[in-house]
């Protein structure tokens, strides 16, 4: 589900030898033994170029119902992963935005957030890609792990490695959501 990259070795558990380092959620860095690890099926790329764009160039689709993100390219995907979304009430929106601002890290609060589930506070959210006055982004996360889900207060959450992917030079200043 993209939680999960980098192959190493450590010790065996039942002969097994195999261990993948955990990319997102609270537990980022940390390693898992792969025998607790459930693989999801690859997320389905959606390359829908945004309303009234080209085919050509980069943007970023974020496909609400399969909770997923695309990143395409002159019309090709370049990756898609699971992400988590906003939850009833505080739903990420369905629009077309142009981003504005991209931060290695960036304070995330509820005070922009019109009906919060609850109050937060993140100082260092990683890897933001702003789209919206209103606090909306695309961003890494180390609050949770639950992507496919319904998890956040607005945002499109990812893990840290596409969080950083799509923040890099790779991606010009257009997304749709």
């Amino acid at each position: 589900d993209g939680c999960v990259s980098d192959l190493a070795e450590g010790r065996a558990i039942d002969g097994n030898p195999l261990w993948y380092r955990i990319d997102g959620g609270r537990y980022a860095g940390g390693y898992i033994h792969s025998t607790v690890v459930k693989r999801l099926p690859d997320p389905k790329p959606n390359t829908s170029p945004p309303a009234g764009g080209s085919p050509d160039g980069s943007w970023i689709v974020v496909d609400r119902a399969s909770y997923s993100l695309t990143f395409v390219k002159d019309g090709k995907a370049m990756f898609a992963t699971y992400v988590a979304l906003g939850k009833a009430g505080v739903d990420t929106p369905s629009e077309v935005y142009t981003t504005f601002g991209k931060f290695l890290g960036d304070r995330m609060s509820s005070r922009l957030t019109a009906n919060p589930t609850l109050p937060y506070d993140i100082p260092l959210m990683p890897f933001t890609q702003s789209h919206n006055d209103a606090g909306y982004a695309i961003n890494g996360t180390y609050q949770h792990h639950l992507f496919g889900t319904r998890e956040t207060q607005e945002c499109s959450n990812c893990t840290s490695t596409y969080a950083h992917a799509l923040v890099g030079s790779i991606l010009p200043r257009r997304a749709r959501s």
